[in-house]
């Protein structure tokens, strides 16, 4: 009898196991998935009155995605969110900015919002004119190495976001951010296999800026460019000139 209660016991507590879900592994049965060509990375979902973001692949073999909800402001007051359910909480449009990487900075250009860049770990790595001219004129603070950042600084600049770059998620400085409750979405578009797969990351930058719109626009203009250019064997390289970033 005793070993009979133990064995049941056992039974009990396996099927309670397998029935206990992760909340971050939930995405509700009534979103929408916001269809993407090319990009395999990244996730959107539309609800109501928010978005889901999820980042698949941060980097190569990733074991776990990264979900963040992107709510819009005039939503944000009104609603509230499972902490433990998300990696982070998005109020957008964002008005500052961290990027960890020079692949994320044309992004920022296309859609004319630079000027919200705060912080870059190596701004001397940076080669854009206009981004240059914001780290002379001291609106973009360096934020040191990327793999040991100035948290200090960054954590004074406080920006809504950091775009970070991993290799395998073993960043403690980004640990460090994220603890302090500044969202740290990890960007893989250097994963993706192809350039228009790189190329369609903008778009989760759009989704930052409320700018989805323009985001699409100038990824279709991007895949126009290079899809002609390969059937026209056009001498120039469609990977440097479709878009910037896709060999940076």
């Amino acid at each position: 009898m005793k070993y009979t209660f133990l064995f049941l016991t056992f039974l009990m507590c396996l099927f309670s196991c397998k029935e206990k879900k992760d909340p971050k592994n939930i995405i509700p049965v009534n979103a929408k998935k916001i269809d993407l060509k090319h990009a395999k990375g990244f996730e959107i979902f539309t609800l109501n009155n928010y978005k889901i973001l999820e980042i698949k692949t941060p980097w190569p073999e990733a074991k776990q995605s990264y979900k963040y909800v992107l709510i819009d402001k005039k939503h944000a007051a009104k609603t509230t969110f499972l902490k433990d359910a998300y990696d982070g909480i998005i109020v957008t449009p964002i008005k500052k900015i961290v990027v960890t990487s020079t692949t994320h900075i044309p992004a920022l250009e296309l859609l004319n919002v630079e000027t919200t860049l705060v912080g870059f770990p190596g701004t001397n790595y940076i080669s854009s004119k206009s981004v240059r001219a914001l780290i002379n004129n001291g609106s973009i603070r360096d934020l040191g190495k990327n793999e040991v950042l100035n948290t200090e600084v960054l954590l004074e600049l406080n920006p809504d976001v950091v775009v970070g770059f991993g290799i395998d998620g073993g960043n403690r400085s980004l640990e460090t951010i994220k603890k302090s409750g500044i969202p740290v979405v990890f960007n893989g578009d250097w994963v993706e296999s192809s350039p228009l797969a790189k190329a369609e990351w903008i778009k989760l930058f759009g989704h930052l800026y409320n700018k989805a719109d323009k985001a699409d626009s100038i990824f279709s203009h991007i895949e126009k460019n290079y899809t002609e250019a390969k059937k026209t064997g056009s001498k120039h390289n469609p990977k440097t000139n479709s878009f910037k970033w896709c060999n940076a």
